[in-house]
């Protein structure tokens, strides 16, 4: 959903950006395309911003030739070879998983703690000068009133694994 809506304004943003989306190989629930997925959410975004069906799909046809899907996951060992020789200079990261119950932990780490990692890792070889960490509120984990815009300590307790795993990212980046 957030990536979606961030592609569309990045694309706004500039009208001549080619974008790569980094898009999971396959949905446990979906047997479609990532590329098939993406232009689907995209499409979504497109309504949601108050086009029509009729004028999405429209939008989207002239939008296609400037997102560039990019098949793989995080964390990927094999993911520095296909995005090194694409060689962009900023990049947004926004993916994530979002499971809370603690039986996900383990995978929860994978994505998000070892994925922002192995990517902040592949990046210096990419010629990335930007690196854009899109977060969420749940690193403040049990804090209640107004939460600063700040770093979160080390140490502050987490609600569940989703929330520590963010927490973690945040001090990766």
């Amino acid at each position: 959903f957030l990536g979606s809506h961030l592609l569309l304004e990045l694309l706004k943003s500039d009208s001549h950006c080619i974008i790569h989306c980094l898009v999971r190989p396959r949905a446990a629930v979906d047997a479609s395309t990532p590329e098939a997925r993406l232009m689907t959410h995209v499409h979504a975004a497109l309504c949601a911003s108050g086009y029509t069906n009729h004028e999405a799909h429209t939008k989207l046809g002239s939008l296609r030739e400037r997102i560039r899907v990019v098949v793989g996951g995080l964390p990927d060992p094999k993911l520095g070879q296909t995005l090194v020789p694409l060689r962009f200079d900023e990049v947004w990261h926004v993916a994530g998983s979002m499971h809370f119950a603690e039986r996900h932990r383990a995978a929860v780490h994978e994505a998000n703690v070892e994925g922002t990692r192995s990517l902040l890792a592949i990046l210096g070889d990419c010629g990335v000068t930007r690196f854009n960490y899109v977060s969420t509120a749940y690193v403040a984990g049990p804090s209640s009133g107004p939460i600063a815009e700040a770093a979160v300590p080390v140490g502050m307790p987490a609600n569940n694994s989703y929330e520590e795993s963010k927490q973690l990212a945040e001090q990766t980046v």
